[in-house]
């Protein structure tokens, strides 16, 4: 009899989560198919909580952020109309006919920063007034052309104006106040962010470049103001960040970063704090994916723990510790972090006999209720 409810008691036992022991013991893996994927295990002192806490925001590349805004609109841009017009001495030049002398070429600037026109080449424009661009056209079709004379206009078009689209107040078209303004100034000119600004994604698209970081990024590093130019697309999406929780908490599952900036203690007080008899205070761990960048130069046993460009960590805070909640205050959750508190090895025991026990209280309360 007692073995049939001991066998029945461990085949009922309720499993949260990974033991204490699982997670930080030195284990060498079956071998098996199912071998377990290799991790990092980082355990929160004052000196690892502040390499590893604060999140690092993120960027637009070098080549976006290294261009400038212009207020100038005599110096020409990248996305310009150009109207190059060539007139000829004689009715047998290359851009004249015995019914008219001149020709009108209509250019756009690449996004390299030049033009291209017949018989002078690629021509660099990006940066220079018009009468310097006439100047280089004309010094480029001499001795081709029939003592030439050139007239270079900018185009009154679309080429001054980006698209703003997404979680704006107002999306659509806007024209540019001069031939670039900022990322924070054509989002305030399509009535501003719908959503907090930590919540809300940003994708700049730039001919075939796409770029994407978080709205608040741009607010908290100056470079990421980057200038918007003439044919830009700016699209903003609303995308809520949300770490877990798991095993000894009061509320588990999905939880929602509602500031900025949330910490390991904001997390756990989220989770509605640890769960007195069953949690082990010194076993809290936060699951993360982590960018490498995080670790600097990677050891040989790190970089065979790579999953792409991510490295998977795990943090360990004891909460036993005098500084716990110091350093619980300073390190940052992000965006899919897992956080799980692992149950006292007491707590284990207490769940085991009362799974064991619970048939036979079950019989005896049967019985008592039988005679009464």
């Amino acid at each position: 009899m007692t073995a049939v409810i001991a066998l029945g008691g461990c085949a009922s036992l309720p499993a949260h989560g990974p033991s204490t022991q699982a997670i930080v013991g030195d284990q060498k893996p079956s071998e098996t198919i199912d071998v377990a994927m290799e991790y990092e295990l980082v355990t929160l002192t004052a000196e690892s909580a502040k390499r590893h806490g604060a999140r690092t925001p993120e960027r637009f590349s070098a080549t976006t952020r290294s261009r400038t805004i212009r207020t100038n609109r005599d110096v020409i841009a990248e996305g310009d109309g150009l109207s190059i017009r060539i007139w000829e001495a004689g009715e047998e030049g290359l851009f004249s006919t015995a019914e008219q002398r001149d020709t009108e070429i209509l250019v756009t600037v690449a996004s390299d920063g030049t033009v291209r026109v017949p018989y002078a080449g690629q021509v660099t424009a990006r940066g220079k007034s018009l009468e310097d661009l006439r100047a280089d056209l004309l010094e480029a079709v001499s001795g081709k052309a029939l003592e030439p004379e050139i007239q270079v206009s900018r185009l009154q078009s679309d080429a001054l104006s980006v698209s703003v689209l997404g979680d704006v107040n107002r999306p659509g078209r806007i024209e540019l106040p001069t031939q670039s303004a900022s990322l924070l100034d054509v989002i305030a000119l399509a009535g501003g962010q719908s959503q907090p600004a930590w919540e809300t994604r940003v994708t700049l698209v730039r001919g075939s470049r796409r770029e994407t970081i978080r709205l608040d990024s741009a607010f908290d590093v100056a470079a990421n103001n980057v200038a918007i130019l003439p044919g830009d697309t700016v699209h903003l999406e609303f995308a809520p960040r949300y770490f877990s929780a798991f095993g000894a908490v009061t509320k588990s599952g999905e939880q929602r970063l509602a500031k900025p900036r949330v910490t390991l203690a904001g997390a756990i007080a989220n989770a509605g704090g640890l769960r007195d008899s069953q949690a082990d205070p010194a076993s809290i761990f936060l699951f993360r994916f982590e960018d490498k960048a995080q670790f600097g130069a990677l050891t040989p046993e790190q970089r065979a723990k790579l999953v792409g460009d991510k490295l998977p960590v795990i943090y360990r805070l004891d909460m036993s510790r005098a500084d716990a909640f110091f350093l619980a205050k300073i390190f940052e959750i992000d965006d899919g972090d897992i956080l799980y508190v692992a149950n006292a090895q007491a707590s284990e025991l207490r769940k085991f006999v009362i799974t064991l026990l619970s048939p036979v209280l079950a019989s005896s309360n049967a019985a008592n209720n039988l005679r009464d």
